[in-house]
């Protein structure tokens, strides 16, 4: 067997450092030794400082170290890939193997060398599973077991489908997504102590309010703090019974106004088309005599309408008109309430006068059962217009009045049997359809 000495001899380097080999026969065996120094001082525990360099730095300091980044010039040509160092007031350049490793100090990250490139460890397609904590550009704890620190995060697909999951251990824990404000809780959307759905916010992060509730076995939406009035209101609070409330003023009132109070009420008609509720009782305070020259549609299952006069001062009830004239948006008809859902409508303490040229019904029930009471009202034409009170459709519509006065001026009919100057008090009524007024 040959000795180690013998084999030496065939060989001056080793093989992954390439750091020189003292040989038996050699002089100067000093020089040898500290060129193998050298070299293990700057690829032993390897760090540059950048690896953005193409040229030299024009001062370094002695043991600087850099990656020497593609298309180098200078003196620094044709090194692309290899570790630059600054020894004996000289440049020692040395060329990486697959394998090595890299800490890049400007970056704070670590590279390592394919066999051609420099590239970033996670890269290289090693994995990393399981790992303890994994933060991105922040710390992660035992709590946040992966932080990330970013203006955006994304989760994209490979290929086809993406989906991310949160699982809970059993149906009295939390699975949930949480919104914060300086750390503090705003609003939580998920599994939160159960397994219905659920939206919830928070003004302290402390006190939390549920907005909607999803029922796991049905999928019924309900709103447990309510919905506030009046812009699509939704699904009552309370109860169907309860009504939400309107004021319009058209002396005093203003349509940027919400309506709800009499100090904020609204000044037209057509300020209450976004207004309606969906599903609930909407009751209108008339505060002074007022102009109807809009055709409100009830597109939506508006449960019941209420119209009463009011004083302007807000102190009580008040006989007030209300005079209808041609709808600035539709131009067949007068102005008037269009009702596409079984409604209940109730008047009271308002006079109507029909001043128009277009044949219509102020009250037109269209397709939809409805209950109409009127109290303490009348109805006249002051208008050419033929025009009634309600008109059904082709449907039921069951009425009752009570101190209600139909003007003898009041063309047509305004219920079955009951035409001009008929007082209808205290009487149930059938409409048939009026297809003539």
């Amino acid at each position: 067997m040959q000795s180690l000495e013998q084999d030496n001899e065939k060989m001056s380097e080793t093989p992954n450092l390439k750091l020189p080999y003292i040989m038996a026969s050699q002089a100067q065996k000093h020089i040898t030794h500290n060129e193998a120094i050298k070299a293990l001082d700057v690829v032993g525990q390897l760090g540059v400082i950048t690896r953005a360099l193409t040229a030299a730095p024009i001062s370094p300091v002695d043991g600087d170290r850099f990656l020497v980044a593609i298309g180098a010039i200078g003196g620094w040509s044709g090194k692309d890939n290899q570790i630059a160092a600054w020894q004996d007031n000289m440049w020692e350049y040395y060329s990486p193997v697959e394998g090595w490793l890299c800490w890049v100090m400007d970056e704070d990250i670590l590279l390592v060398f394919d066999g051609s490139a420099w590239v970033e460890n996670s890269a290289t397609g090693t994995s990393v599973n399981p790992t303890a904590l994994v933060g991105v550009n922040t710390s992660a704890d035992t709590t946040n077991r992966l932080a990330v620190s970013s203006a955006n995060s994304l989760f994209t697909h490979d290929g086809s489908d993406h989906r991310i999951k949160i699982n809970k251990a059993a149906s009295v824990n939390t699975a949930a997504f949480l919104f914060q404000d300086n750390w503090s809780g705003r609003a939580e959307i998920g599994l939160s102590g159960d397994d219905n759905f659920h939206f919830k916010v928070s003004a302290d992060g402390t006190n939390w309010y549920e907005s909607i509730l999803i029922d796991k076995d049905n999928g019924q939406v309900s709103f447990p703090a309510g919905i506030s009035n009046p812009v699509l209101a939704g699904l009552p609070l309370g109860g169907l019974n309860q009504s939400d409330v309107l004021f319009i003023d058209p002396v005093a009132g203003n349509d940027t106004n919400d309506g709800k109070t009499f100090s904020t009420a609204l000044k037209t008609i057509a300020a209450l088309e976004n207004k309606l509720p969906i599903g609930r009782a909407l009751t209108l305070y008339v505060m002074n005599d007022l102009i109807w020259d809009y055709a409100l549609v009830t597109r939506y299952p508006l449960h019941s309408l209420q119209i009463f006069g009011y004083a302007a001062d807000g102190s009580g009830y008040a006989q007030r008109k209300i005079t209808v004239r041609n709808a600035t948006n539709y131009p067949s008809t007068p102005g008037c309430i269009m009702f596409f859902s079984p409604s209940v409508v109730y008047m009271s303490g308002i006079n109507i006068d029909l001043d128009t040229d277009r044949n219509y019904a102020f009250m037109l029930f269209n397709n939809t059962m409805a209950y109409f009471r009127t109290a303490d009202m009348t109805l006249k034409r002051v208008g050419i217009g033929s025009c009634v009170l309600f008109a059904d459709g082709a449907s039921f519509v069951p009425s009752q009045h009570s101190n209600f006065v139909i003007d003898v001026s009041a063309s047509g009919y305004v219920a079955r049997n009951v035409a001009a100057g008929t007082n209808p008090n205290n009487q149930w009524l059938y409409p048939s359809n009026m297809t003539s007024f």
